[in-house]
């Protein structure tokens, strides 16, 4: 039987603050600055983005319970 394997994606929200313009990043870089998409403005970081999940093998991650049809979940 073969195992899933996955792994967890990060997703940051980001809101203009001079158009109020929203948008999202999957696994965003650490930067101090951004530009918005909508209208251009380059915007400065408020503060650090929280770290990053790391990648997750479920075959070897005993904590994980699984499922009768062989799929581990979290």
């Amino acid at each position: 039987m073969s195992h899933v394997h996955f792994s967890i994606e990060q997703l940051h929200h980001f809101q203009c603050g001079a158009c109020s313009g929203w948008w999202s990043i999957g696994d965003a870089p650490p930067r101090d600055h951004w530009y918005c998409p909508w209208c251009g403005t380059q915007l400065i970081n408020a503060g650090p983005l929280p770290p990053l999940a790391a990648n997750v093998d479920v075959a070897e991650s005993p904590s994980s319970p699984v499922l009768n049809d062989g799929l581990a979940i979290d």
